[in-house]
């Protein structure tokens, strides 16, 4: 409860607050009075419990600077020097040995409480920024040091970021505060992304096919899938030296639910071939990074140094050819008809092995980033380095939709080869 003294007291600050300020104000440009620059320079000495601090001159520059509403230095200089003055008595100097070192405090602490109750609108929210800016990174900094390694998640949320991009001068703010900024745009750019991606390829799928279902029953049936995989390929590869029937049945069964995933389990650069795994397997040059397998048991393979493999039933090689360029993503058809995505620059290819040179599918807008491709619907998804998501369906162009603003090419584990996964 306040005491009938304590207003009283409040009132008496209040009015000669206002009557200095307005004095001080006449002295100053049409610009710094429109802005409210004597107010917002009181306003810099009181902390947020509503005690005086005091500042440097250098102090003032860099408190104005970080933020939105710029004021040149000269006016800031002269609103100080109006302030100082001993008629006014609003700020005071205090009495250091070295000029250089100068600073400058409110009079008294019952003006700094008046003015705490003032503040309000742009300071509020720039104090507010401030504040959400200082504690995350100091938490962001402490995970680092502490982990080094892991994936650190102590970024900005997009609410926060939406309030220092308003309130802030980010170009002003230290080197390591830009840089966690930069790093939380980037970090909820890709949230953004996948999500937009998996919502894309959910309504492309739903308009090929007609089919409106569950995607929570549809993921919940291929982990199913995966995990009967996965137990089959194990135990064929634990039984196949004493009961290579056995296990050969296994492993039928396996790649019946999913032929490609069963031959991806069995190794990185050893290809163990359908029915005659347990005791024939392929070699190749190179570590491989993709394959997929058709209905009639062929198999295409990619390996990292960009050469394709088709293989028969029995493991032997029908073909094979060696690019210069990327390769994206590749499927088998119903035809066991080879069919692959590369990509060069701007420009997205589709391949077939019946076929001896490309068909061009579209040229980007910017260098490819990334990509994504699901088999089952035939959907390629490719990212370029603007931000911009180029969507194809059964070899026809289906949609372009702009993603997000940040310049992908600046992100140092983009445009690698192979190219990254989007979705990941």
């Amino acid at each position: 409860m306040t005491l009938w003294w304590e207003e009283s007291l409040n009132d008496v600050m209040n009015e000669f607050l206002d009557e200095q300020l307005k004095a001080v104000s006449t002295t100053l440009s049409a610009d710094s009075t429109k802005k409210n620059l004597p107010l917002r320079m009181l306003f810099k000495f009181v902390t947020a419990e509503g005690t005086k601090k005091n500042l440097s001159f250098d102090d003032l520059k860099k408190e104005f600077a970080t933020g939105n509403t710029p004021f040149s230095e000269l006016q800031l200089q002269h609103c100080l020097t109006q302030l100082l003055l001993p008629e006014i008595k609003l700020l005071n100097r205090l009495n250091l040995t070295a000029p250089a070192e100068e600073r400058y405090e409110i009079m008294h602490d019952r003006m700094a409480a008046c003015l705490q109750k003032r503040l309000g609108g742009e300071e509020e929210k720039e104090r507010q920024a401030k504040n959400v800016l200082n504690s995350s990174y100091l938490s962001y900094a402490e995970e680092q040091k502490n982990n080094p390694n892991a994936r650190l998640q102590e970024y900005l949320s997009v609410g926060n970021l939406a309030l220092i991009n308003e309130t802030l001068n980010v170009r002003e703010l230290s080197a390591q505060y830009q840089q966690y900024i930069e790093a939380s745009k980037q970090h909820r750019a890709r949230q953004k992304l996948t999500r937009i991606i998996w919502l894309a390829t959910a309504a492309a799928a739903l308009l090929a096919i007609g089919v409106i279902g569950s995607i929570a029953f549809f993921q919940a049936q291929q982990i199913k899938l995966e995990g009967k995989v996965k137990t089959l390929v194990a135990n064929a590869k634990t039984i196949e030296s004493q009961d290579p029937v056995l296990a050969r049945t296994l492993l039928n069964k396996a790649l019946q639910i999913d032929p490609a995933a069963s031959l991806a389990l069995l190794a990185r650069k050893e290809l163990w071939v359908n029915q005659q795994f347990y005791h024939r397997k392929k070699v190749f040059p190179n570590a491989f990074h993709s394959l997929a397998a058709s209905v009639d048991g062929k198999t295409i393979v990619a390996t990292y140094d960009e050469t394709l493999f088709l293989l028969g039933q029995k493991g032997q090689l029908i073909d094979s050819l060696r690019l210069d360029t990327p390769i994206l993503a590749m499927r088998l058809n119903r035809q066991a008809d080879g069919v692959f995505f590369t990509c060069e620059d701007q420009k997205v290819y589709v391949w077939h092995f019946t076929q001896s040179k490309p068909q061009t599918l579209g040229r980007l807008d910017d260098i490819v980033y990334g990509f994504d491709y699901h088999p089952a619907k035939d959907l390629l998804a490719v990212m370029d380095g603007s931000g911009i998501l180029w969507l194809w369906q059964q070899g026809e162009f289906f949609k372009k939709i702009p993603i997000i603003e940040t310049d992908l090419r600046q992100n140092s584990e983009g445009l690698s080869r192979p190219y990254p996964c989007i979705q990941c």
